[in-house]
This record gives C-alpha cells, sequence and structure tokens, in this order.
C-alpha cells in the first residue's frame, strides 16, 4: 500500500494524532513531550504521511503572506520534519510538495510562492536541493537579490539576534537532533552539495541551521512531476521485471 498524505490544519489534529506523531518525533529529536506539543501550535497546517492510516512521518506547515521589496509574497515554512527511516528515500516530501501546489494553486497565481525551511542538518538541505531545480543557497550560483531579501527578511522576523544575516544562519542554544544519520562524513563529503552545505553551516553540529528557500515556480513543479513520474516509471519496471522471472522460475 502506497504511503498517503493527508494536509491538516493544526486545530484539526486530535489528541491521538498527536500521540502518534510524538511517537516517531521523539526517535530523532531531543525534545520534551511538553515542548513538542508546544511547538504544535506554531504552524498553521501539517502534512502527514500515513501508511495504512498510521502515521510515519509529518511536516509542519507555517504560511505567511507578506509584501518583500513590494512585492506579493508567500511564505510556507517546513519545521518539525520527521520521516521513520524505513520510509526515507521515497520521495515523499516531493508528492508533498505537489499537494501543496494543488491546495495553494491561487496563492501561486497571484503572489510569489516559496518553500522554506531552517536546515538543521544535511538532509533537510538535501530535501529540497535534490528535489527541485533551483533553490538558494547553492555552491551553483549566486543566491538572486529578491531571494535574498526573502532569506533576510525571514531570519530577522523568526529569529531576531540568533540570525546572522551575512551566513544566513540561525544559532540554536542546543542540538536537538538525535539521529546519527545526519552527521556528515567524509563519504558524504564527495557530494557538492553536502559538501556546500558544510561549509556554508559548519555550525550545523551545535545544532544550528542554514536558512533555504525554492521557489514554488512553474519550473520546479514541471521538475517535481517529472521526477516523480520517473521514479513511478522505475517501480512499475521492477515490478514486471520480478513478475517475468518468477513466471520463468
Amino acid at each position: 500500500m502506497k504511503v498517503s498524505i493527508k494536509i491538516k490544519t493544526s486545530d484539526q489534529l486530535s489528541a491521538q494524532t498527536i500521540d502518534q506523531m510524538w511517537d516517531v518525533y521523539k526517535e530523532y529529536y531531543h525534545y520534551s513531550a511538553a515542548y513538542f506539543r508546544q511547538r504544535i501550535h506554531r504552524n498553521t497546517h501539517f502534512a502527514l504521511f500515513l501508511k495504512h492510516n498510521k502515521i510515519i512521518g509529518f511536516t509542519g506547515l507555517r504560511i505567511n503572506k507578506v509584501n518583500i521589496d513590494g512585492k506579493k509574497t508567500s511564505l510556507f515554512y517546513l519545521g518539525q520534519t520527521v520521516i521513520h527511516h524505513n520510509y526515507r528515500g521515497k520521495k515523499l516530501l516531493r508528492r508533498m510538495g505537489i499537494k501543496l501546489a494543488k491546495a495553494f494553486c491561487l496563492d501561486f497565481l497571484l503572489r510569489r510562492g516559496y518553500l522554506w525551511c531552517d536546515a538543521i542538518s544535511y538532509k533537510s538541505y538535501m530535501a529540497i536541493a535534490k528535489g527541485m531545480c533551483e533553490f538558494y543557497p547553492t555552491f551553483r550560483n549566486q543566491t538572486p537579490q529578491f531571494e535574498d531579501a526573502i532569506i533576510q527578511f525571514v531570519g530577522k522576523k523568526f529569529y531576531g539576534d540568533s540570525f546572522c544575516s551575512k551566513s544566513g544562519t540561525v544559532s540554536k542554544k542546543q542540538n536537538f537532533v538525535s539521529d546519527p544519520s545526519t552527521l556528515i562524513t567524509s563519504l558524504e563529503l564527495r557530494n557538492p552539495d553536502i559538501q556546500y552545505y558544510a561549509g556554508a553551516n559548519p555550525g550545523y553540529i551545535q545544532g544550528n541551521g542554514l536558512i533555504t528557500l525554492t521557489p514554488m515556480n512553474w519550473t520546479n513543479i514541471t521538475y517535481l512531476l517529472h521526477n516523480i513520474w520517473k521514479k513511478s516509471k522505475s517501480r512499475k519496471a521492477q515490478a514486471s521485471g520480478r513478475l517475468t522471472a518468477t513466471k520463468a522460475a
């Protein structure tokens, strides 16, 4: 059965649903249950990833409609993200991006729309780097003036003195990540995107984050759809090959 994705407002989350979310989250982060529940209502929406109606991951969403440099802009913050390790690498965040584009299509048509996160691990950064063809910051090119203005806006508005305007990073009092797979090894550093992340945010070891964003434009949406289609086609080909091999045996 395919993992399903449901988008709900924070107010729609039942106590039982929040308990399920905590059961997944506590395995990968150093949080207390009380602080986790307190952070729930900082987000306006949640995307829940479900298998057999059981939560196997989720990400929080906070939507802000603002004017930046005189341009109407919709900002979609991704936070409190976790996916059980058995279901990683299945493009769930990419599928969620398509679902967001459908649910908030008017915002993307009438305003400039951006997804952004405070990437406290290279995995958060790579979720965007691997899923989008246009994102910032990146080693590939310099961050354009408007995208840099967004980074400066969200950094100052949501993080205050913890934000470094020069590096685009956010200092944290402690490292909340307990997932050992987020440590960057010499093997990961062979990837130029991870190498860039480690250089741009060397304080990730202390739990610091790198503000990362991607425009929800037609270029990125088309790229998302193409990647998902290729993955689906590959899975069907593999399944067909296994079926043929079974029949031959």
